[in-house]
């Protein structure tokens, strides 16, 4: 599982108001899921990361918690492809079976060919970043969320 995570400490964090600290994480949750409508909304376009099926883009999650004096927003997806399209690195070799047909086609050399199965040799995949630049281009919008929740005043998102 892919997690970034924003970090928000304050000292004393269990002495404050409970209202500040309600505030607070309201205020976060709303920002983080700014941040997830991002990362999901940028998914397909030009220069990012393509859409195929999906399942990566309805994968994307936010959640947010306290541990201690921290409160932690993460933005996150379980699929397990989903960390090599952010951060890019080695893809390994892995067998290619056909699933819901007897064969896979190929095309090679105008000659077609049917293979129950092949194998994918390991390449290097770029990344493709669409959780970390989802926050980064969100921060001053989750920043005045907090504020405007810790003061009280609601926006809808």
């Amino acid at each position: 599982m892919l997690t970034i995570d924003l970090n928000v400490k304050f000292p004393s964090f269990g002495k404050m108001a409970e209202n500040i600290r309600e505030g607070l994480l309201a205020g976060l949750r709303l920002g983080m899921a700014v941040a997830e409508d991002r990362a999901k909304t940028r998914m397909g376009q030009p220069g990012e990361i393509g859409v195929r099926t999906g399942t990566l883009r309805r994968s994307i999650m936010n959640q947010v918690v306290e541990d201690g004096d921290y409160v932690i927003g993460s933005l996150y997806s379980n699929v397990r492809y989903a960390r090599i399209h952010e951060e890019g690195g080695i893809v390994p070799a892995h067998i290619i079976r056909a699933r819901y047909r007897m064969a896979l086609r190929f095309v090679v050399g105008g000659k077609v060919l049917f293979r129950k199965s092949v194998l994918s040799p390991a390449r290097y995949q770029e990344s493709h970043p669409y959780l970390k630049p989802s926050i980064n281009e969100n921060l001053e919008r989750i920043r005045q969320l907090v504020i405007r929740s810790i003061m009280g005043e609601t926006e809808h998102v």
